[in-house]
């Protein structure tokens, strides 16, 4: 088999976000499933699905193919999935608190049971101990996921705030200016855009993580939005968004981690254009163009800057309390571990995610016949 040039690059998201709704996951991996391969690894904590994906991802890099790292939004260092994108193929975990079946077995999924390499009856004696982690780590979750929902409302005071003192007609103005500045010369298609949607950040139990710089480069044109609420961000990159897909643009919308129905960041590919509302891009080392939505603010809420400081301080404190409990829902989930490590076959996993390796490659080869 030729290998290719290794010149792969690596972009990092995260497979899924604990949201004030629980947890979600777009399972959005292409624009379109046609001729794509994804494999589903399950099996319990500590029997090597994250290694086995890690594994997969550095081979593929290995042989040159650009990948797209899926991290774990409970343990930010694990990995859920890696994607390729250049032959569409995928190895993604499907177990623990993101549980899901294949939507096309044996189309497009294939189901990969690490569970047939333990020693069940080595598990079953220790079925009292797991039986009471997994239902200490649900209580968690729960609370993790009221923390959450209190700051979601906390949130919708302060874009409360916002909206009374915005001035939206100056403001679609100037939305309306910068679409077609950034959009210029793109011509109405025939054919709407497809669009993809996923997380680039996070609420992990290491607190609010994001991998923004790695979706964008040194070329990318980067417009920072800064002030005013989410909910009006959303609502500017969800526009700049649509007039990108009437254009025939594929459009990747990164979703707002506390809320996932709200829009963080857009990326049009093919114009090499991203939209941020993340705070972290004003620090960027990037060429970053701000767009500065508190010039549209009435004078009158300056007035009230005491009162909108001291709502934000209560937000962070209660993110805060999230990302604590997160910390312990963490520890508490990985202490299945113990249990499954000893009683794994890994030699037998090793040669399992060899054969994978060995199909994704396969299926390189085969994918533009």
């Amino acid at each position: 088999m030729v290998l290719k040039e290794s010149n792969g690059k690596v972009r990092k998201t995260f497979f899924g976000c604990n949201t004030a709704h629980g947890f979600h996951t777009f399972y959005d991996f292409f624009p379109d499933l046609n001729n794509a391969r994804i494999f589903i690894v399950k099996g319990g904590p500590g029997t090597g699905k994250s290694t086995f994906i890690k594994t997969v991802a550095e081979a593929m890099l290995e042989n040159g193919y650009s990948i797209e790292l899926q991290f774990c939004s409970l343990d930010p260092g694990s990995l859920d999935a890696v994607v390729i994108p250049e032959i569409k193929g995928v190895v993604v975990a499907a177990t623990g608190h993101h549980v899901f079946d294949p939507a096309n077995p044996g189309v497009v999924d294939e189901i990969i049971n690490l569970g047939q390499f333990w020693n069940e009856e080595g598990i079953r004696i220790h079925a009292k101990e797991i039986l009471a982690i997994n239902n200490e780590s649900h209580r968690l979750f729960h609370k993790v996921y009221r923390y959450l929902g209190a700051a979601a409302l906390i949130q919708d005071n302060i874009e409360d705030d916002y909206a009374i003192f915005l001035n939206m007609g100056k403001l679609n103005q100037a939305t309306e200016k910068l679409t077609r500045s950034l959009l210029e010369g793109m011509e109405i298609s025939d054919c709407v855009g497809k669009e993809r949607h996923l997380f680039v950040s996070s609420i992990t139990s290491e607190g609010h993580i994001s991998h923004t710089e790695t979706i964008a480069n040194g070329d990318t044109r980067i417009i920072a939005l800064r002030g005013g609420g989410v909910k009006t961000r959303s609502e500017i990159l969800s526009r700049i968004a649509e007039e990108g897909k009437r254009r025939g643009h594929l459009v990747h919308y990164y979703h707002y981690p506390l809320n996932h129905h709200f829009i963080e960041q857009v990326m049009i590919p093919q114009s090499n254009i991203l939209i941020s509302a993340n705070s972290d891009l004003l620090a960027y080392n990037g060429n970053v163009e701000i767009f500065d939505l508190n010039g549209f603010l009435d004078s009158r809420f300056h007035e009230l800057s005491s009162d909108v400081d001291s709502v934000h301080q209560k937000f962070a404190r209660i993110l805060d309390d999230a990302v604590q409990s997160l910390s312990l829902t963490r520890k508490t989930h990985s202490q299945l571990e113990q249990y499954y490590i000893s009683n794994m076959n890994f030699q037998a996993v090793d040669q399992c995610r060899n054969e994978t390796i060995d199909k994704l490659l396969q299926h390189a080869e085969t994918f533009y016949n």
